[in-house]
């Protein structure tokens, strides 16, 4: 064998070891991971003493869950996070998710702008397709910093795709992805970063809003 087949096939040992790597972890954690994630719910606890409100919307897909940001009387910019592959190109095989949870895959932001003039829970899930969302308010200023930064995260993004099933638009995003940093966890720690507290483990959507006084809150 010469030099060259060495340097050519190198690459190829690497991403096979990572994959092998990968899924020995994934068979390893998820039993324990399921079992803890199922049992218990992450709870958010919403800033205390805000001066300047402004109303964020965390959003409940079922599997997944994003935060939309007010953007306008009547406009809201909801933000998701998800795996490049499987969240952004659709490839959703069991290979693809292999690779998402277990820490090959590549970060991907989500973005699209929601219209509606209902500021409720019930009345933004319908309009956003949610299941459920929940209105939490923060100050305006740490809500306008992050959302700022979001934006310029997405139009600095090299690569870009439209998914088919739901023509939102996804943009390959800085960091990988894996099961502890899937869309649950970057919700969350997007919602610390306006000043909530979050405790739990944000695996799933099994999320709970506790001390708010909001009317239509989910219990």
């Amino acid at each position: 064998m010469n030099q060259q087949e060495v340097q050519y096939q190198s690459p190829l040992r690497q991403r096979l070891g990572r994959a092998i790597k990968a899924l020995a972890v994934c068979v390893a954690l998820l039993p324990g991971l399921v079992t803890l994630s199922a049992c218990q719910s992450w709870k958010i606890t919403p800033p205390s003493d805000v001066q300047n409100p402004a109303r964020v919307f965390l959003n409940d897909y079922g599997k997944h869950t994003t935060v939309a940001f007010p953007a306008g009387t009547k406009t809201y910019v909801e933000f998701g996070f998800g795996e490049w592959h499987f969240y952004g190109r659709e490839q959703q095989g069991v290979g693809s998710a292999l690779r998402a949870i277990g820490g090959a895959g590549r970060g991907a932001l989500s973005r699209r702008e929601i219209t509606t003039e209902h500021h409720d829970d019930e009345g933004f899930a319908r309009a956003s397709g949610s299941s459920r969302s929940v209105g939490i308010d923060v100050e305006t200023t740490g809500m306008q910093d992050l959302k700022l930064l979001l934006e310029e995260r997405w139009h600095k993004a090299p690569e870009r795709v439209v998914r088919g099933h739901d023509h939102i638009e996804v943009r390959q995003t800085p960091g990988g992805y894996h099961l502890f940093r899937n869309s649950n966890a970057v919700s969350a720690g997007w919602l610390r970063e306006m000043g909530a507290d979050v405790q739990g483990n944000p695996v799933w959507s099994n999320f709970e809003v506790v001390g708010s006084t909001q009317k239509g809150q989910a219990e």
